[in-house]
């Protein structure tokens, strides 16, 4: 009999050829399925199919990687973007856990497992039902505690701003409302939380020690060591949806100090419903010139657009994880981007330009001497470009992993439950 311990993961997005949570929740359970036995219980509608052929493809890691789907009910409304308060799917999600937790208390008899673990499915609000089972509880990586920043709501329209004024005090009074968020951080072994203030807000609310582990992690790529001359434009990437909370605009404006006329070529994926608002801005600025637009790319070919440039900018206002961010550090690319969330955590001066979080003024300005600073200390961009490259070999897939697994070790040993 194996001596390999029995997992059940519930991971409600998992996907092996999607990148973002879906993507995030697959590199994890990839990896531990090498050492551990999983059985996954995650959403049917949207990853059933291609992880079905993923398995059918690699018949082996099918011996040790087991999913169980469960189909969530069809949205009323087909959003076009991502709802402040997406009080529907909120719902729809609770009550999918829910039987995910019917099914789980099924499994639990027939396998008897050792440990299970709530990985991250949405945000702290939701730790599920699984932790209930008379089994050792891991829940995380967990996040979305930290809102936009009070100082950047003037980029949202006036909608947008009070929708997410309500969502930031939501943040804060239902870590001490909600019963069941310190419920299952009590009960938990180890709760893994993605940045530094939410570990500070397990604390304080729930009188749980929690552990960074980031949702998102760098892959493990040959990078190249990225120069500049300055006797081109500097190649610009951004990428993201286009939507408000992705905060464009603010590269947009830093582009057209008057100093940074001409020298930038301005590299822009994906698409969204904020497209033609944010080409008008383009053009308004007679800056039009200087940006590419590629549209929505596959994952492979916007790695292969972020690599052709010399930096990479964010610009996200929300302080949340950011799958291109860590793209960028696995490709060796210096980063750019306001220092808060996740990426205050990682990114810093030796392998990018983190920027204060201020008013928006300051903010743009801030972006717009940066990269000025860029161009005029070429020799900067390999500087930066060696220390993304090391900051990617600490925040890789495999060592979250390897944390995760420690927590797995640690929990089996103290059994607690």
């Amino acid at each position: 009999m194996s001596n390999r311990l029995r997992i059940l993961v519930v991971a409600y997005e998992c996907s092996p050829v999607s990148a973002h949570t879906a993507g995030s929740a697959w590199q994890i359970v990839y990896r531990l399925s090498k050492t551990y036995d999983l059985w996954v219980i995650t959403e049917a509608t949207q990853y059933q199919e291609e992880i079905e052929q993923y398995l059918y493809n690699n018949s082996s890691v099918s011996e040790r990687l087991h999913f169980i789907f469960i189909d969530r009910e069809k949205l009323k409304k087909i959003y076009t973007s991502r709802p402040v308060l997406p009080v529907h799917q909120v719902l729809s999600y609770k009550r999918w856990l829910k039987k995910a937790f019917i099914t789980a208390k099924q499994l639990h008899k027939e396998i008897n497992f050792d440990i299970v673990h709530h990985l991250r499915g949405n945000s702290f609000r939701e730790p599920g039902y699984c932790w209930q089972l008379p089994v050792p509880f891991v829940w995380g990586p967990t996040g979305g505690s930290i809102g936009i920043s009070w100082r950047l709501l003037s980029m949202l329209d006036m909608r947008e701003s009070c929708l997410h004024v309500i969502r930031n005090i939501m943040n804060v009074l239902q870590f001490y409302i909600s019963h069941r968020v310190c419920s299952a951080a009590r009960k938990a072994s180890c709760v893994f939380v993605q940045t530094s203030l939410d570990q500070t807000r397990f604390q304080k609310a729930c009188g749980v020690k929690a552990f960074i582990a980031h949702e998102q992690a760098a892959d493990e790529l040959s990078y190249r060591l990225h120069q500049y001359r300055n006797n081109r434009p500097l190649k610009v990437a951004w990428a993201a949806r286009f939507i408000p909370l992705k905060g464009l605009p603010i590269l947009l404006n830093a582009a057209s100090r008057p100093e940074l006329i001409g020298r930038l070529s301005i590299h822009i994926a994906g698409d969204g419903p904020c497209r033609a608002e944010w080409e008008k801005i383009t053009k308004d600025l007679d800056i039009w010139n200087m940006c590419v637009w590629h549209g929505w790319l596959p994952v492979r070919e916007t790695i292969r657009m972020i690599d052709e440039c010399d930096i990479f900018v964010c610009t996200n206002l929300l302080a949340a994880e950011s799958t291109s961010v860590m793209q960028a550090l696995s490709l060796g690319l210096p980063i750019i981007c306001l220092r808060h969330g996740r990426e205050s955590d990682i990114i810093d001066k030796t392998c990018g330009i983190p920027i204060k979080v201020g008013n928006l003024k300051s903010v743009i300005n801030s972006y717009s001497s940066s990269l000025i600073s860029l161009i005029q200390k070429p020799d900067l961009i390999e500087i930066l470009s060696k220390g993304a490259s090391k900051k990617a070999q600490i925040y890789n897939w495999t060592h979250l992993a390897e944390k995760i697994s420690q927590a797995y070790q640690f929990t089996q040993q103290s059994n607690k439950y």
